[in-house]
């Protein structure tokens, strides 16, 4: 099964999240993270929810996105 990690930054108001998706689009996970996030922070994110990246990020229109592996 393929897991993808989203980061999303984007929208004026909103806190900044990562979720966790399924092949199916499902969330399996789901943090909120500090206004003042970076990639690596999210990475620590995601370690602490039991992830890691198996690829770098890849810019998206509202965020960030990357394959994931559990942990």
């Amino acid at each position: 099964m393929a897991n993808t990690a989203h980061l999303l930054t984007a929208g004026a108001g909103q806190e900044i999240r990562i979720v966790v998706r399924d092949d199916r689009g499902t969330s399996v996970a789901d943090r909120e993270l500090f206004p003042a996030s970076e990639l690596s922070r999210a990475d620590s994110q995601l370690r602490a929810a039991g992830w890691n990246r198996s690829a770098e990020w890849i810019a998206a229109k509202d965020g960030w996105i990357a394959p994931v592996i559990p942990v």
